[in-house]
């Protein structure tokens, strides 16, 4: 290899490592010992923000954020919108915030994605007494994966029209159950009992559960005999 070769690419290498120090810069939030003062209260502030909603946050991230038909997370763009609402509503109306300055913003909007990200990872919901009747389908399967996981399973919700029959696969150990979420008025009929039996089968699991704020039809129930 020639000396020409060698410069060239030692040259690259270098170039290489300072861009990546300065993406890694450009995202990363700030220790709170690179802060100043005034900068460590406004952190602090936001964070006790942040910490008030954050149920509310886990509600939103759980309804935008979903599985496709190829196993790839979707809908990341609207979790972004939805931090950008909150930092309008919430953070840049909140007085004492106001009150510490704007001078120099010590957070950018991906720097407070990350701090409720970070948050969001260790936050366990407590499921208080919800009235299911108030909630839309995509609410009712948010609040169902939230009760699976206070039980010791992990769940991935799925979406769209394109879900198969499946809002919801749970998994405990090595059983793993595709479920459907049917927030209803009436019974659920054989329609949706058709749907997971066809959707278990797709997304490879070993049982299909239809959950329901309703009753079952006796035709769906007998129909659910015959597939189990």
């Amino acid at each position: 290899m020639s000396s020409s070769l060698i410069f060239v690419i030692f040259v690259g290498v270098i170039w290489l490592s300072i861009a990546l120090v300065k993406l890694a810069t450009r995202f990363r939030v700030p220790s709170r010992v690179e802060l100043t003062e005034a900068q460590r209260r406004r952190v602090d502030r936001i964070t006790d923000l942040i910490s008030t909603h954050l149920h509310t946050l886990y509600r939103k991230k759980s309804q935008c954020l979903y599985l496709d038909d190829y196993g790839k997370v979707m809908g990341y763009d609207e979790w972004a919108k939805e931090v950008a609402n909150f930092t309008c509503q919430v953070l840049r109306a909140d007085p004492a915030l106001a009150g510490l300055g704007r001078e120099s913003e010590t957070l950018t909007t991906s720097h407070i994605t990350h701090l409720i990200d970070g948050l969001l990872e260790s936050y366990v919901p407590l499921l208080a007494e919800v009235d299911v009747s108030a909630l839309d389908g995509t609410a009712y399967e948010v609040y169902c994966a939230d009760i699976l996981r206070q039980c010791g399973w992990q769940v991935i919700r799925k979406g769209g029209s394109g879900d198969q029959g499946v809002d919801l696969v749970a998994t405990l150990g090595s059983l793993r159950v595709a479920v459907q979420c049917k927030r209803y008025s009436q019974p659920v009929g054989n329609k949706a009992v058709q749907e997971v039996g066809a959707g278990r089968k797709f997304d490879k699991c070993d049982l299909g559960v239809v959950v329901s704020n309703q009753g079952y039809t006796p035709s769906a129930r007998k129909l659910a005999g015959v597939l189990t």
